[in-house]
């Protein structure tokens, strides 16, 4: 069915999560669990949880593998382990991964018009660092990881340039993405890779890659506006 826009105003800005939106690093995570947790007899479990909760901090989830999955005590030192295991596989691995199709295009070209960030699960520190290495350091107005959660931090940038919510657009590869979209009423594109099950209900607009996103914002009622 067809939705009516006619109520929206200029689009603000544009919120786009990283791994498999921006990169097509979302199975790189999924790998890095599965090698993580090699040794363990509940593996599937785990990354069945994880494949669930994507777009997640990898800390939350740690601490529900140890503590609801593999029933083991869950502290500082090995939470420090996980994580610098866990960013030592990744990081490389992300560093090479190929963007998504159009993306590079995408945000060359409506960094212009519109205000771009990147609001994602990956710790900050190590998201800013990829984020640059990549060539994108002044392409986004803000780069922001966790923690916070993605709601928190939709609510806090909307708040900080004074935007309703209706004039900003998030792009999310996630369930996660999406339930943090709808708790702060800010509209959702779901960007699903060719060969993947959507994660997201009917009733959510869905795109394959950026030349999807930009079909999707050409029918955005309003003038993409560059203003605030």
């Amino acid at each position: 069915m067809k939705r009516s826009t006619a109520a929206r105003p200029p689009l603000r800005a544009v919120f786009l999560d990283f791994d498999g939106v921006v990169l097509e690093s979302a199975d790189i995570k999924t790998e890095a669990f599965r090698w993580l947790f090699r040794g363990e007899r509940r593996r599937r479990a785990i990354v069945d949880y994880h494949r669930k909760n994507a777009g997640v901090s990898r800390f939350v989830k740690f601490a529900h593998i140890h503590q609801s999955i593999l029933k083991k005590p869950y502290g500082p030192a090995e939470r420090r382990r996980l994580g610098t295991a866990f960013a030592r596989y990744v990081r490389g691995r992300v560093l090479a991964a190929p963007f998504v199709p159009g993306a590079r295009r995408f945000i060359g070209r409506y960094g212009a018009r519109v205000k771009l960030f990147v609001v994602s699960g990956t710790p900050s520190a190590e998201l800013k660092d990829i984020v640059r290495r990549r060539g994108l350091g002044r392409s986004f107005v803000a780069v922001v990881g966790s923690p916070p959660d993605k709601a928190t931090t939709l609510r806090r940038l909307l708040r900080r340039h004074g935007w309703r919510a209706a004039e900003t657009l998030y792009v999310g590869d996630a369930l996660n993405d999406h339930r943090a979209a709808v708790r702060c009423r800010v509209p959702f594109l779901g960007r699903v890779k060719t060969g993947q099950r959507s994660p997201f209900p009917r009733s959510v607009p869905r795109v394959r890659d950026f030349t999807g996103v930009e079909r999707f914002l050409k029918r955005w009622p309003s003038r993409v506006s560059g203003a605030a």
